[in-house]
Parts: structure tokens; sequence; C-alpha cells
């Protein structure tokens, strides 16, 4: 009976300790965390991937993630190639933060009014796939 106590509290005890993450995080928020991945890491080209992380404080979080095998990350500024479309609206990224190389991590940031829902982020300028269009619904 005592063991049972004990894995029911322990149970409880993970349960109260996420559902503290998911609020403290916004884990509960109705943003489409959807991955999309553009291009090819082949022949020059980049693969480029974003994730949107969360909407929090007015600011949405977009994970960004490039990979290729032979061209400069470095050399690309994504607070000038990235924009955000969102109800007839264009916003540039108010912080962007990635490294270089040939392999990038990272986050784009952008101030919106409210939490976003069928929004578009373009990236131009990036080898083989000049323009690279990233939709959520």
């Amino acid at each position: 009976m005592m063991e049972k106590l004990k894995l029911r509290s322990s149970t409880l005890a993970v349960l109260v300790g996420l559902m503290t993450i998911a609020l403290t995080y916004g884990i509960s928020s109705a943003l489409d965390t959807k991955s999309i991945s553009i291009g090819s890491a082949d022949s020059g080209g980049v693969v480029v991937e974003l994730i949107p992380a969360s909407y929090k404080n007015g600011k949405l979080t977009i994970n960004i993630s490039m990979n290729t095998h032979s061209v400069s990350l470095g050399d690309h500024d994504l607070a000038e190639i990235t924009v955000l479309e969102y109800k007839g609206r264009t916003y540039k990224p108010v912080k962007v933060k990635a490294g270089g190389g040939h392999h990038a991590y990272g986050k784009i940031v952008f101030e919106l009014d409210e939490e976003p829902s069928n929004y578009t982020v373009t990236i131009s300028g990036i080898p083989m796939v000049q323009k690279r269009v990233f939709k959520w619904n």
C-alpha cells in the first residue's frame, strides 16, 4: 500500500511540474509550431528550416536552422533579408541571433500586437532558392 502511495505521489509531482512548465513558457499557446524546410544542401545549396517557438509579451520567436556543404552562411544578414507578412502588414525582425559557417542555428524575433495565425515568413537571397516562402495557417 505504501509503495502505491509513493508512486501516486511521484506521478502527481511530475504532472504538477509539467503543468507549471507549460503555463510558465506558454506551451499551451495556439501557435502553429509546424517545422518547414526549404532547399537542399547539394551543389552549393542551403537547407533552411523555420520552427515557430513562442509568442510571448508581443514577440513572436522563430527558431532557424541553416545547413550547407559549400556556402558561408555568415555572409547573409537575416535581419535584412527576412520579412514576416501578417494581416496585410510587413514586419522586419527586431532581433536576430544566428551563427555563421556551414551549420547555423538561432532565433528570429518579430514584434506583433497579437499572436499570429495565417502568416508568412520570406527569406530572400540565400543561394539556390533565391526566395524562400514559409507559410503557417
